[in-house]
This record gives structure tokens, C-alpha cells and sequence, in this order.
């Protein structure tokens, strides 16, 4: 069983995960390598530019927190790409980690286990790339309706021409911002989904190990240091996910925080109802699910891990020796703090985070309105 299937599809289309298959020739490897330059430029292009243009807006008659809250969407897509690249190797670490001991399922119990997980992540990945690709499709045909009808393009940017271009160039250029826009959606998709599954797999181990409890006994005193080792490797993997990503993390944290705040804002600006409503909306709840999956996942780890407690007590203590009960009572103290993800060592991943998030964006949109007003 490939382990992150459905993820590592995404993250080949993406240019970020060599397909093992095309590792073998040198040729093949060699086109993937120009592809990831390829995806690369696309979208840090796109970014770019629209950071340029959103600098040098000398035109007060344009609103530029609808340029924000999308160069912020896709100039996190470029951050994304570059943890993902750089992190390569350890992600293959990890993933092939999940298939030794003492991750490994022991039998069939365990394996259905981690069956269970596995497509718990793939539906999730499924789910999460038809709601961004709803919302790329929507946002690409509202600007075929609106904008191509008018010769605008898809997003203000900077060029470094003249804004009177013929229609090839203008074509070229709205065809590079549709490309770029759907290869952003799919790095989220890409990243996003991998963490989810990262952390997915820690809960499966949890449970997995909680399998593992129920069968020590005196005659199979092995298992007892089995678990040990087993808690430690994953409160190991764990720590080693949250390390790789906790910087993505919290920009990701952040950039959700200003993302709400200019789409809020920005709904005020349009009339109810209209294209342009609905468009917003359906990104905010895309941003919205995205920062919410994070805090829940994360949330599902602390609450699963507070369970290995519970599950000790639940052995048949009065058939077990001293030495194993003292060992448990170890084990116990240990396992009676959660396994909390916290991001630079100040946010954790969990719902209160998510609240605290809403409120933050919540009170920085009503500064806006009061800002605008005055």
C-alpha cells in the first residue's frame, strides 16, 4: 500500500515530487527538474507582478484590498512550493518511516487500521481539491464573462510595457494568470493535504498503539517495550512534522488572518447578490475551510493522544507483575500530556486558535471600516 497516494499525485502535478518511476531516467528526470522551474516561474511571476502593481497604484480611484487579498492567496503559494522543494528529502523520510517498525501494522487488525486512515485521508484530499477547484472555476469564469468581454485582465498587475497591448499579448497574458491562479490552488492542495495526512497518520498510530496495550501481558512482556518505543517515535514524528512545517504554518496562520480581513472588507464594497458577492464569498469559506482543517487536525491529535491514558487503565491490571504495572505507571505519567503542535513556539494548532484567528481578523476589518468612514 502506497501511503499518501492521492497526495503525492497532487504534489507530482505540482512539480514538487518526482514520480519514482521517472527516477530511473536520466532524461525523464531532467524534464521533470525544467517543469518545477517551469511551475516556479509561473506562479512567483504572477505574484510579482502583482505586488508591483499593487506598490505602484497611483490611482486612488482603485480599491486595492481586492488586488490584496489575491496576491496574498498566491504569494503564499510561492512559499509553499519552496517548503515543499527544500523539504523534499525529509518528507521521504517520513513517509518511508511509516513503513518500518514500529510503525508498522503487526497484523490484520492493524493493518485495517491504517487502511482506515489512509482513506480517511485520501476522501479528505478529494474534498479539499473539488472545493478549490470550485472556487478557481467559478473565479476563471466570472473573468471570461466579465473582464475579456471589457479587455481586462484576470488580475491588476505590473507590466513592463505599455498598458495598449494587441490582443495576443493581452490573450498570452490573461492565459499565464489563469495557469499560474490553478497551479497556486493545486500547491495548496499539495501542502495543505500533506500536513492533514501527516497528522492523520500520527492519529493512526495512536490508535494502533492503543491495539497494542490491550495484548501485554506477562507471558508477552515484549510488547510492553514495544509500546514504549512505539510512543516515543511518535511523539518523534510528531515533533519532526511540526518542525519541517511550523514556519509555513505560521505564515499560513497569518496570511489567513489579512486574507479575512480584506475579504470582509471587500464584501462592503460590492453589491449583494452579484457575481463579484458570490466570488468572494466562496474564496473566504475556501480560506476559512483551509485554516479550520489545520486547527482541527491538529486539535485531533491532542485529543487522541490524551486517550493513550485512558487506554492503560483499561488493561487487566491484577493479572499483570510489579515490574510491568511500574513500567505502566511510567508509561501513564508520560502519556497524561497531549502531543500539542504549536507553530515558533507561541500558536498552537488547535480550534482555540482558530477562534482567536476570527476575532483577530474580525477586529482588524471593523479598524478598517472606522478607518474608511473617518
Amino acid at each position: 500500500m502506497i501511503i499518501l497516494k492521492s497526495t503525492l499525485t497532487v504534489l507530482s502535478f505540482c512539480g514538487c515530487w518526482l514520480p519514482p518511476s521517472w527516477s530511473i531516467s536520466f532524461s525523464k528526470r531532467l524534464v521533470y527538474h525544467l517543469y518545477t522551474i517551469f511551475v516556479a516561474l509561473i506562479i512567483s511571476t504572477l505574484a510579482f507582478s502583482q505586488a508591483i502593481g499593487i506598490i505602484l497604484n497611483e490611482d486612488v480611484s482603485i480599491d486595492s484590498s481586492d488586488d490584496i487579498y489575491i496576491f496574498l492567496a498566491e504569494g503564499i503559494s510561492c512559499f509553499k512550493m519552496l517548503s515543499l522543494v527544500i523539504n523534499r528529502n525529509n518528507i521521504v523520510n517520513l513517509i518511508s518511516s511509516l513503513k518500518q517498525e514500529p510503525y508498522k501494522p503487526f497484523n490484520d487488525v492493524e493493518t485495517r487500521i491504517q487502511i482506515k486512515f489512509d482513506n480517511w485521508s485520501r476522501l479528505n484530499t478529494q474534498c479539499y481539491s473539488f472545493l478549490l477547484t470550485l472556487s478557481v472555476s467559478y473565479f476563471l469564469s466570472t473573468s471570461l464573462l466579465t473582464n475579456l468581454k471589457n479587455k481586462q485582465l484576470t488580475f491588476r498587475v505590473w507590466l513592463p510595457f505599455d498598458n495598449n497591448m494587441n490582443n495576443l499579448i493581452f490573450y498570452l497574458i490573461n492565459v499565464h494568470q489563469a495557469i499560474a491562479l490553478i497551479l497556486g490552488a493545486m500547491l495548496h492542495v499539495a501542502l495543505d493535504c500533506l500536513i492533514f495526512g501527516f497528522l492523520l497518520h500520527v492519529c493512526c498510530q495512536i490508535q494502533i498503539l492503543e491495539n497494542r496495550l490491550m495484548m501485554i501481558s506477562n507471558d508477552n512482556k515484549s510488547f510492553l517495550r514495544l509500546c514504549i518505543r512505539h510512543y516515543d517515535c511518535i511523539c518523534k514524528f510528531a515533533y519532526n512534522v511540526n518542525n519541517m512545517f511550523e514556519l509555513m504554518v505560521f505564515i499560513q496562520f497569518f496570511i489567513t488572518t489579512s486574507t479575512v480581513c480584506f475579504t470582509l472588507y471587500q464584501l462592503t464594497k460590492v453589491s449583494p447578490m452579484s457575481l463579484d458577492f458570490f466570488k468572494i464569498i466562496l474564496y473566504m469559506c475556501c480560506i476559512l475551510m483551509q485554516i479550520y482543517l489545520y486547527c482541527w487536525y491538529g486539535n485531533l491529535v491532542a485529543t487522541k493522544s490524551e486517550e493513550i491514558a485512558k487506554k492503560i487503565f483499561e488493561i487487566n491490571w491484577t493479572t499483570l507483575n510489579e515490574d510491568i504495572k511500574t513500567c505502566l505507571l511510567f508509561m501513564t505519567k508520560r502519556t497524561m500530556k497531549p502531543i500539542v503542535l504549536v507553530v515558533m513556539k507561541i500558536l498552537p494548532i488547535n480550534l482555540v486558535s482558530f477562534v482567536s484567528i476570527l476575532k483577530t481578523s474580525y477586529s482588524a476589518y471593523n479598524f478598517m471600516q472606522q478607518t474608511d468612514v473617518q
